[in-house]
């Protein structure tokens, strides 16, 4: 597990304040990446059940200062065996 030091020490135990090895902001870390993760999943599930049987779905992801932005293009498939 990666250490991470405690952005929240009063919260979490103040007498450890500058702690290196936070497991409390690395669970909470690890629930939002969890999250977002989840969030993405589903957008593209639901961008693939919109895609003819005939196209692929390709997704662009860029990171913004606002958040995560996904851009979605299809394109036809290439002969398959």
């Amino acid at each position: 597990m990666p250490t991470m030091k405690c952005v929240k020490p009063m919260k979490h135990k103040p007498e450890f304040e500058g702690k290196v090895n936070c497991k409390h902001c690395s669970r909470e870390a690890r629930e939002a990446a969890d999250e977002i993760d989840l969030l993405i999943k589903k957008r593209i599930d639901a961008e693939l059940e919109n895609t003819p049987d005939d196209m692929c779905l390709h997704v662009d992801m860029e990171l913004l200062d606002e958040g995560i932005e996904l851009k979605f293009t299809r394109t036809k498939k290439e002969g398959e065996q």
